[in-house]
């Protein structure tokens, strides 16, 4: 004689697929704006995960943005892209999308 699954199998398989779709479906990146004045970056810290993109906005003063790491350095563009990571005083912008998660501050 063949039984037929249970109410609590069915359950049980039914939460498992969901599971299983829901971890499947990927995270979104965000996309955040850093602005940069009076020597701040505001805000000062951001929390980034993979495929997050983060752009920085200097209205003049005399800066740059740099890795802890050195994997990259720009600011009229980007050392190692076609441009110029050396601290500037002129507006600019650019942006960075992150492969790897950690902390921009």
């Amino acid at each position: 004689m063949r039984r037929s699954p249970s109410l609590a199998s069915a359950a049980a398989a039914a939460l498992a697929f969901t599971l299983t779709l829901a971890a499947a479906a990927p995270a979104r990146a965000a996309h955040f704006d850093v602005n940069i004045a009076n020597f701040a970056f505001m805000p000062s810290s951001l929390t980034i995960h993979v495929g997050d993109s983060v752009t920085w906005h200097a209205d003049g003063g005399f800066h740059n943005v740099a890795a802890d790491d050195g994997s990259f350095r720009c600011a009229q563009g980007c050392d190692g892209a076609g441009g110029d990571g050396s601290p500037s005083a002129t507006t600019w912008s650019f942006t960075r999308t992150f492969s790897q998660a950690g902390t921009v501050r």
